[in-house]
């Protein structure tokens, strides 16, 4: 059926500070996030305001923002999907480069631990759940863009499973109805339009529809049924959105939603319930963000 959807009134105005929903201890960007059962999140990793690596893993929960535990190495630029609870961190970039290792964090970010090995080291992986497997599309190796797309679990670890139509890395990925979106991304200085639709039983990705410019570095969740796609790198390297799009999973088609505070790109963001939380990212001043902002849409049939 389709929808169109309308940002509620407090995201009619951008600089409306009820739309802020906290603040996270330290700012970061390109951090991994999973959401809390309480209705908070978990950030592990990114890189801080001085484009450092974290190996932090920060949860927002109630209001408030806390560290709570430490990942086995500082990474930002990872991949990330919660699995059974578990939040899983693929790969992403450190101080000596890219890394393979896939690290699980707990449910309530007091431990992580390595668990296995993607077949190449490599930042900006795109990932996200669809009945019970993760899956992974792209990434950068420090040399090479990847057009691979990925499936894991804990107990078979990762293998390939299709290719994308071309190299890329920095794409958003969300599921939604037991299919995975991969949407937007870039290769080195050119920046992706495309939606793709991957469904999991045959394998293989369909472009289903195009963003209205390139995007790379996007946050993207469901919301009801609705995918939100938050901010993003229009150039590379550079030119921060503020832009809230929102996507019809049956159709492709994208409308603009409203706009963020502020532009960021690299920002992470969870689906809690009825809205999202859209938590730090990267400033057109190359500074780290620590805000934490929540989106809610109003969906109604088409005609009302």
């Amino acid at each position: 059926m389709a929808t169109f959807s309308r940002l509620r009134g407090v995201w009619r105005t951008a600089l409306n500070k009820s739309a802020k929903a906290g603040v996270l201890s330290s700012a970061v960007s390109g951090g991994a996030a999973a959401p809390l059962g309480s209705g908070g999140a978990l950030v592990a990793g990114g890189l801080d305001a001085a484009n450092t690596a974290l190996d932090s893993v920060q949860e927002f929960d109630a209001g408030r923002t806390r560290s709570v535990g430490t990942l086995p190495a500082a990474i930002g630029s990872a991949g990330e999907a919660l699995l059974d609870r578990v939040l899983y961190v693929f790969g992403g970039a450190g101080s000596s480069g890219q890394t393979s290792a896939i690290v699980s964090v707990s449910a309530d970010g007091t431990s992580s631990t390595e668990v296995g090995q993607l077949p190449l080291a490599a930042s900006g992986t795109a990932a996200a759940t669809a009945k019970g497997t993760v899956y992974l599309f792209g990434g950068y190796t420090g040399t090479s863009y990847l057009d691979t797309i990925l499936s894991f679990t804990p107990s078979t670890g990762p293998s390939q499973v299709g290719t994308l139509a071309g190299p890329l890395s920095g794409a958003a990925a969300v599921s939604y109805n037991g299919d995975v979106y991969v949407i937007g991304g870039s290769a080195g200085r050119h920046l992706f339009r495309s939606i793709y639709r991957f469904n999991p039983a045959s394998k293989t990705a369909t472009k289903i529809g195009e963003l209205p410019y390139g995007l790379t570095g996007a946050a993207a969740a469901t919301v009801g049924d609705e995918i939100i796609v938050a901010g993003g790198d229009r150039a590379d390297g550079g030119n921060q959105s503020d832009a809230i799009l929102g996507i019809d999973p049956a159709s492709g088609r994208v409308t603009t939603l409203g706009k963020l505070p502020v532009p960021v790109g690299g920002a992470s963001a969870v689906t809690l319930g009825d809205a999202a939380l859209v938590l730090g990212g990267q400033e057109p001043s190359g500074q780290a963000n620590a805000s934490i902002y929540r989106v809610a849409i109003e969906a109604r049939k088409a005609g009302r």
